[in-house]
Order: structure tokens, then sequence, then C-alpha cells
């Protein structure tokens, strides 16, 4: 079991999709992201098939479906599966509540675009863990086929109040984040500030992810993808990369 299930369970899932600004302003933005790096039919070769790994409430699977793509989710969390069944309807998207480890498993063809976004790998136990899903992201992609991740690079320890981050708030509803910085990982208690009819309720939960750093994950990628492109955007670290039948690839990797 992953330390974030019962978080999310117990916490945050039912808050998830307005925590982080709604489905629409999420849906635009990862549109514009996925134009961005050219993954557009327009741009390609017209629509394929795609993966979404830990695809929450749908906010890429239903911009990707929404492009052409045939998309299998995976996530593991069955509140927010639920959710994104109810936003996936008309849409070509084939739903699973599973690990994401376990993800090849649902797809019966080749991939041809494969993403993973907004610190979904965090949530893996290990760099071991993270290895072995890269690796299955490899044998899961077409030749030449793609895979987009983003994630936060968490190099530099934030300390004092900088680890009190207010992540959102409206009139009945603040969530600010707490983060402690361990070597290899982070631990994160969210706070949930509710309004009911009995006034303001405080929520909190715990759990660690895994403190990543772009390096590392470059390494990681090395064993069987070329680097297509890197961009940081609004804190983020956004990687583009292609499948390749080398055993190590040039990936620009700084020397140290």
């Amino acid at each position: 079991m992953y330390t974030f299930e019962k978080h999310y369970t117990d916490l945050l899932a039912p808050y998830y999709t307005r925590v982080y600004g709604g489905r629409e302003q999420n849906y635009r933005r990862a549109r514009e992201i996925l134009i961005e790096f050219g993954l557009n039919p327009d741009v390609r070769n017209g629509p394929g098939n795609a993966a979404d790994l830990g695809a929450g409430s749908g906010f890429y699977s239903v911009p990707l479906a929404d492009m052409g793509y045939s998309v299998v989710a995976i996530d593991l969390d069955e509140t927010l599966v639920d959710e994104l069944r109810q936003n996936a309807k008309g849409f070509s998207i084939s739903l699973h509540l599973e690990d994401m480890l376990q993800f090849q498993k649902h797809c019966t063809e080749p991939l041809d675009l494969v993403v993973c976004m907004t610190d979904t790998i965090a949530h893996l136990n290990s760099m071991t863990e993270i290895q072995l899903l890269f690796d299955s992201v490899q044998k899961s992609l077409h030749n030449e086929g793609l895979f987009l991740i983003s994630f936060r690079d968490q190099s530099q320890d934030l300390t004092g109040p900088q680890r009190f981050i207010p992540f959102y708030s409206d009139d009945s509803l603040i969530a600010t984040t707490f983060v402690e910085f361990q070597p290899a990982h982070v631990d994160v208690t969210d706070l949930l500030y509710i309004r009911d009819t009995d006034g303001w309720q405080m929520k909190v939960s715990s759990y660690s992810k895994l403190r990543l750093r772009t390096e590392e994950i470059k390494q990681c990628l090395q064993a069987g993808f070329t680097l297509v492109s890197e961009k940081n955007l609004s804190g983020m670290t956004y990687i583009l990369c292609r499948k390749t039948s080398e055993t190590r690839s040039e990936f620009g990797i700084s020397e140290h």
C-alpha cells in the first residue's frame, strides 16, 4: 500500500478537483501544455492510443480524448475514478481502478503516447519503482512513441515559514499544505478548513512522497528514451522523451 492512498481516501479525494481550480481551468491548461509539446493530433500523424497514469479526475484524460486520442486512464483512488467516469461520458476513455505499475495489462495495443503528470511519480515508494514504471512505459510504446511527465524538483529545501504553502481558498474551503524535507522523501501535511452549518471545521492528514531531483529522473529515463524537450512551467519540470531501442541514450545529464 502507498502512503498517499489513505490520505486521499480520508481527506483529499472529495476536494481534489476543487482545490486544484476546477475541471474547466485544468482542461484548458492541460490542452495548452499538450499543444506546446506538439502532442495535438494536427501536429502529429493523427490521433492514436494514449495512457494517462495517475489520471485522477481526468485533467489530462478528457483533453486527450477531446483531441482525438483513445485513452486508457489509470488511478488508484475510487472517488477520483468515479468522478472521472462522470466526466468521461461521450469520450473514448477506458477507466481502470489500478496501481499504475500494472497499467500494461489494460493496454491491448501499443501506445503512441503515455502521460504521467502533476508529480504523480513522487507517489511511488522508491526510485526503483520509478525505474520499473519507466521500463513498463518504454515496453508499452510504439517505436518512436512519446512519454510526457511532470514533477516538482525538490532539490532545494524549504525552511521556516516557506514550508507553509497556501493552496486554495473560497468562501467555504481553505487548503494549506505543510512540507518537511528529509534526504529521500518529503513529508506532506494537508490542512483543510471547511465551513458547514456548524461553522468552520478542520481536517488534517499526512503522507510521504519521494523527493525528486531532475538529474535522477533523467538517469532513470536514459535506459530507454531520448530527450525531446524539457521545460519548467509554474514551478513544475516537464520532460518529453521518445522511445529508443538503445540501451543507454544521451539524455543531457549534467556532469558533476
